[in-house]
């Protein structure tokens, strides 16, 4: 019988290889935004998870197609904070670099994980 540790661990695994493969950022295409509000914007993006952030400093910004969505819904007194710039297409990789690929975004979700565990503010 494993012990406790040994199935979290291997449920993690299995949760970031998945994750990773499935949500990379970019790989549907892009989005070119322009910011068009005066605060400071965080938001994670609903279909990968990658973190946008925006201010008067940063008006200009490139997000996952994906995630284009939810983020041009955001408004403050009826106004909206987003428009759209420019639509990207990304060329997909040759299978085999694929593959390669969608390994290091399973490999940077597990590190961002452990470090997240063990308190590491730096992620």
């Amino acid at each position: 019988m494993a012990c406790c540790g040994a199935k979290r661990a291997k449920r993690n695994s299995t949760n970031a290889q998945a994750s990773a493969s499935s949500a990379l950022p970019g790989v549907n295409g892009i989005v070119k935004v322009e910011y068009l509000g005066k605060e400071i914007v965080n938001h994670r993006g609903a279909k990968t998870g990658a973190h946008y952030r925006f201010s008067v400093k940063r008006r200009l910004g490139y997000v996952d197609r994906g995630d284009a969505g939810t983020l041009l819904e955001l408004s403050e007194n009826g106004n909206t904070l987003f428009r759209i710039l420019g639509t990207f297409n990304v060329p997909q990789p040759p299978p085999e670099i694929s593959s390669v690929i969608k390994g290091i975004g399973a490999e940077m979700v597990r590190k961002r994980t452990r470090k997240a565990k063990h308190g590491d503010s730096t992620i």
